[in-house]
């Protein structure tokens, strides 16, 4: 039986030490927070159940497999609404959600609508991976209509929550696309902490140690064994997984050339946001926006999942902010898209939340690094018995997908280190 310490709580964290619990490893698992789930948790606020910033589960994804797999069960519900684009102006113009609403739209033109379902066609039928070293800005230059272009950029931000498309992977990005156009999202009963629950749970029954509240130091290591040293306490382990971010990575191992190589690559993608929860929704017939010509992302979560009791709504207004862009004004665009979608939502709110610079993952794909292909590998290189997870790690998916995926690929490829040795 390996000894094996997880260090971080979150969704990956909490689905690596379930494989190896299930295995029949002996498995600790650390949270410096008191509570579990990380960015995935959900908040109880004016009796609703409020996700940090908007959060969807992609149908057909990494995280629905690895969630079944590990006996997670959830009740979600595809929005099914019309959706509109909104311009800076304030027009708005209904969103395309196939062929007869692309030839309806307002949005474009004729030549637009034509570049637009060749482009959205090709997305299908192309090899994503053929533009992981192109950014999204120059894949989109290759689009002649601007408003096509528009249209498609905003596309790819609500897809993979990311405003830098001049660092961010094309294939990647096309491929996150696809996925959402094929087989849309979900919107989760009770928020993302449903989820987390069942994550906990599933530790549980694989007999996992769980210990919140609880900071690691370092990590030492001891020959072919590591050392983690966390508040005063010291635990020995054949195997490690660090299932957190970049940084953090790099803090507790700063001997590891391989981790330092990523904290020192990584760019994270955040977003402002603008969580509320309303007492009647002055639109109802307007509860998903996206930006046009903006970064802006906004919808009523709760008229499709129950987050709260009936005659409540939480509405989630975002801007996928830029690499480095301040953040200064952005409560100010939010509190204004608000007042534009659902017209005298103030008399309306039993409760408001702002969150300036919330991180949705800790690395973009990188077009300068091969997009996926180019991430993190579960494996830390230079660290036999050290692994890494989360939602910057591996070459599966992004967001949930990616954390999931790679948590299940601890398992096979710590098995397959140990047949090596």
């Amino acid at each position: 039986m390996r000894e094996v310490v997880v260090i971080g709580g979150g969704a990956a964290g909490l689905a690596a030490a379930t494989f190896l619990g299930r295995a029949g490893d002996h498995v600790t698992l650390l949270e410096r927070a008191r509570r579990l789930g990380g960015r995935a948790a959900s908040d109880q606020e004016a009796h609703c159940l409020l996700n940090q910033g908007p959060h969807a589960l992609y149908r057909g994804g990494h995280a629905m497999r690895v969630l079944r797999e590990l006996g997670v069960s959830w009740n979600g519900t595809v929005p099914d609404t019309k959706a509109f684009f909104v311009e800076r102006d304030g027009q708005r113009h209904p969103m395309p959600s196939g062929a007869m609403s692309l030839l309806g739209t307002s949005a474009l033109g004729l030549g637009g609508k034509v570049e637009l379902a060749r482009s959205l066609f090709s997305l299908n039928a192309s090899k994503a991976s053929d533009y992981d070293s192109i950014s999204v800005r120059d894949w989109l230059a290759t689009i002649d209509d601007a408003r096509a272009r528009d249209l498609l950029g905003a596309l790819a931000r609500v897809s993979t929550y990311c405003a830098d498309q001049a660092e961010m992977s094309a294939g990647a990005t096309m491929a996150q696309i696809a996925l959402a156009t094929k087989n849309g999202v979900e919107y989760v009963d009770g928020g993302w902490q449903t989820l987390v629950d069942g994550l906990a749970e599933a530790a549980r029954l694989a007999n996992v140690t769980v210990a919140t509240g609880m900071t690691v130091n370092t990590i030492e290591r001891r020959g072919d064994r590591h050392e983690v040293l966390a508040d005063g306490r010291r635990w020995s382990a054949d195997l490690i997984v660090m299932a957190v971010g970049p940084q953090t990575c790099r803090s507790l191992a700063p001997w590891s050339a391989a981790i330092a190589d990523a904290a020192r690559t990584a760019i994270p993608v955040r977003a402002a946001c603008l969580d509320v929860v309303l007492d009647a929704l002055p639109n109802p017939s307007h509860l998903f926006t996206l930006g046009l010509d903006r970064p802006h992302y906004l919808s009523v979560h709760g008229a499709f999942a129950r987050l709260g009791p009936e005659g409540s709504f939480v509405v989630h207004a975002a801007k996928y902010l830029a690499t480095n862009e301040p953040h200064d004004h952005v409560r100010d665009e939010l509190q204004a898209l608000l007042e534009r979608v659902q017209p005298g939502w103030t008399k309306h709110a039993i409760y408001t939340r702002y969150l300036p610079q919330m991180t949705v993952y800790s690395a973009m794909p990188l077009a300068t690094r091969g997009g996926l292909r180019g991430r993190t590998p579960v494996v830390v290189a230079d660290a036999p018995g050290l692994f890494v997870a989360g939602d910057w790690v591996g070459d599966e998916g992004m967001l949930l997908d990616a954390a999931l995926a790679s948590a299940s690929r601890v398992l096979e490829l710590s098995q397959r280190e140990r047949r090596v040795a």
